[in-house]
């Protein structure tokens, strides 16, 4: 059984490959990272990530690209990589709000926090205002994820 011992040697996110639309495969990417962030697996979320730039790139999507720039910078920052990561999300937010795409500008910004709290840059005040300016454009779970980034930070 050939399949069974595939199976076993190629690690799932070299395996999983829908069939169907390059938007429906290429929105999938940063969802598989993120889970494989969540289970401490940043390396390979970044292969992963990387496998998948030829993929992404084929879409036409903004909502595609945006998706998959947070994730890239989520996992660039989750493999040591801060100063690309910072970079990135910067050039992402820019991008969103130059495009008008507050949701997507709101999540590289939350990233961005992510960031600034694990290398003990962020302040109270400033998270204190991402969270209101989140709450003010309607966007309630990015300012609740903002509130308890700034909760768990003890500067100022």
């Amino acid at each position: 059984m050939p399949y069974l011992d595939r199976e076993r040697t190629v690690p799932v996110h070299l395996r999983w490959r829908p069939g169907g639309l390059v938007d429906d495969e290429a929105v999938a990417y940063p969802v598989l990272a993120r889970a494989l962030l969540a289970l401490g697996r940043p390396g390979d979320a970044l292969k992963l990530l990387e496998s998948a730039a030829s993929t992404v790139s084929k879409s036409h999507s903004q909502d595609v690209q945006f998706t998959n720039a947070i994730a890239w910078g989520r996992v660039l920052a989750a493999n040591g990589k801060s100063s690309d990561a910072i970079r990135s999300l910067k050039a992402t937010d820019a991008r969103a709000t130059k495009s008008g795409f507050v949701g997507y500008a709101l999540d590289a910004r939350l990233a961005l926090a992510e960031l600034d709290v694990k290398t003990d840059k962020a302040t109270k005040s400033s998270l204190g205002s991402f969270e209101t300016d989140a709450n003010s454009k309607g966007y309630v779970l990015i300012a609740h994820k903002a509130a308890a980034l700034r909760d768990s930070t003890s500067r100022p």
